[in-house]
């Protein structure tokens, strides 16, 4: 899990300990749980969600409010893959009504099994 706030954070739902192992990501990929107090704001704010590994930025998600939270994000297995065997610095950042923000970074190790 991210550094938390009382405002956001995020965690992995298939990470265990920092660990992420592919045989316990489906094949639609790893979920990223973002909660974030004002994704639940019922003005209709536009926003995104993209994930960054090692600051390389990946799957990018946009929405308006108000939405459920946690705020499901998926990573690929196939960006994964490329990962096995490393450390990864995960972050994620939010541009909520224009105004930037990054949670993390969280280091987590991926691996086969």
């Amino acid at each position: 899990m991210s550094q938390q706030t009382e405002e956001a954070y995020f965690e992995i739902k298939e990470a265990v300990n920092n660990v992420i192992k592919l045989t316990d990501v489906p094949d639609g990929g790893a979920t990223v749980h973002v909660f974030a107090d004002g994704l639940e704001n019922p003005v209709g704010v536009p926003f995104y969600i993209q994930v960054l590994l090692d600051d390389v930025p990946g799957p990018r998600f946009s929405a308006s409010t108000p939405v459920t939270l946690p705020f499901e994000v998926t990573v690929s297995r196939r960006e994964l893959l490329d990962l096995v065997g490393k450390q990864v610095d995960i972050k994620c950042r939010i541009n909520f009504g224009g105004n930037p923000s990054e949670l993390g970074p969280d280091s987590y190790r991926i691996v086969h099994n």
